[in-house]
């Protein structure tokens, strides 16, 4: 499954829209909106807070990324 697919997926599961993800977290909603479409990735502390907040873990998926 894409990182975009796992990180939507979670979102509506724990029925939260885009804005309150992004406000948990502490992101501009069009910084989550492009992480949530994959064109965009969150840095170290902001991939834990995401994680935090959608109850999922993205390790693995952003490694081999540059």
């Amino acid at each position: 499954m894409k990182k975009e697919s796992i990180i939507r997926k979670a979102r509506k599961e724990k029925e939260l829209s885009q804005i309150e993800v992004a406000s948990r977290v502490g992101v501009a909603l069009l910084t989550y909106q492009l992480w949530e479409r994959g064109a965009g990735r969150p840095s170290p502390k902001n991939r834990e807070k995401l994680e935090e907040v959608l109850g999922i873990n993205l390790d693995g998926l952003y490694q081999n990324q540059n």
